[in-house]
């Protein structure tokens, strides 16, 4: 494997291109082979976009938190994806990767796109936000390059791009997910939507209602909004001999530990297994016996297993190599990075149809991504959790 530098170039003032960094600007190149004697191995030439914002980061001064975070987090999604690299290179496959600071700045990310190196990209990892992705969209088009959304969980269906391909999944696909698995495993006949009342709760509840009737018309469904009629109309609906199912779409864990209290005062011992809102993962004050006993399922774009061997490998190469733990976005980089390199070919040339798809399991992700009506490629794989022993599991 050979690292090479690439040389600096000037953007308007003072900028520049390509970070000054040794180990954040290289070209790995590896001699092209036959891998499982299935193909013989494209080049992948990948630009990335990154918001490092070295140029903003001052010893003397104090760095905002979104500063922060916003480096942070490229920083560790870099990390993960080089290692994900690294191991593919090994295999034979050949790779030149060109890195850039996008600064979360319009500016500098209009100038980086103008450079030769990005236009004769296979494909560009990043930008991380949605407001850079749309700044970016019409380069896109113009130059038909594919853009690969690594974190922002806009639907592709906004950006109306074919180049677009979607890495995370939007909440109308983890309500879409959620009902798949209420339909086809838990094999539900009916089931209990309680809404705090909120519009927002709208968007997750009337997706899984839409999936369920689609998927099974005879699902009976009842609606329980606390804002008109309170908490104390659940129980009325409650059966004693069978699984009573919950739809909780709220995001809100004030509303949910009302939620629970008032199952908790029921003097009769239903059987209830709730489905919730993503956001759940997220929530600190919720006791882990309550999420036990009603058999919480939620769905998860993110969940590593740590018992698993490839995990603990993965882990020890990222503390030897960096000195250091891998966080979130170290995981999602090494899977992308894993899905994408094999992958270069179909998906740069456009070579997967309507009816096909690409899928991988990872680390931390799922990929399934299909395409969404020539309108680019977003991704279908969730993980699907529940709590049992204590802990959170991947049932799905």
């Amino acid at each position: 494997m050979t690292l090479a530098l690439n040389h600096q170039q000037p953007l308007s003032g003072n900028k520049k291109i390509f970070l000054s960094i040794a180990f954040l600007s290289f070209v790995l190149f590896a001699h092209a082979q036959t891998v499982n004697d299935l193909h013989k191995i494209e080049k992948a030439n990948i630009s990335m976009l990154l918001p490092f914002q070295f140029q903003q980061i001052d010893p003397t001064a104090t760095l905002s938190q979104k500063d922060f975070d916003n480096s942070n987090f490229a920083i560790d999604y870099y990390r993960g994806f080089k290692l994900g690299l690294d191991s593919l290179s090994k295999l034979g496959y050949p790779i030149q990767l060109n890195l850039f600071d996008s600064e979360n700045d319009s500016l500098t990310i209009e100038n980086i796109v103008k450079t030769e190196v990005v236009q004769s990209a296979d494909i560009i990892v990043g930008p991380f936000y949605p407001k850079e992705l749309a700044l970016i969209n019409p380069f896109s088009k113009k130059n038909n390059k594919k853009i690969i959304s690594p974190i922002s969980p806009l639907s592709v269906d906004v950006l109306k791009n074919k180049n677009m391909i979607m890495f995370n999944n939007t909440l109308e696909e983890h309500a879409n997910q959620m009902a798949a698995f209420a339909v086809n495993q838990l094999q539900i006949k009916k089931y209990i939507i309680v809404r705090s009342g909120l519009l927002a709760e709208s968007r997750y509840s009337k997706t899984f209602s839409n999936a369920i009737d689609t998927l099974h018309k005879g699902i009976v469904k009842k609606e329980v909004l606390v804002a008109k009629a309170g908490l104390k109309p659940i129980e009325a609906n409650l059966s004693k001999y069978e699984e009573n199912y919950i739809l909780v779409p709220s995001s809100d864990q004030a509303f949910v530990i009302t939620l629970f209290k008032q199952l908790e005062s029921y003097k009769n011992n239903y059987s209830i297994t709730l489905l919730v809102h993503p956001k759940w993962i997220d929530f600190q004050t919720i006791e882990p016996a309550l999420l036990q006993k009603y058999k919480v399922i939620m769905s998860a774009a993110f969940f590593v297993d740590f018992e698993n061997s490839a995990t603990i490998n993965f882990i020890n190469k990222f503390r030897a190599e960096y000195f250091t733990e891998p966080q979130e976005m170290a995981y999602k980089g090494f899977d992308q990075a894993m899905f994408l390199v094999p992958n270069i070919s179909s998906i740069k040339n456009d070579a997967l149809q309507a009816s096909q798809t690409l899928k991988y399991n990872g680390l931390s992700s799922k990929f399934n991504l299909s395409n969404s009506n020539g309108l680019g490629l977003r991704n279908q794989a969730i993980h699907i959790l529940q709590y049992c022993e204590n802990d959170l599991h991947a049932i799905q």
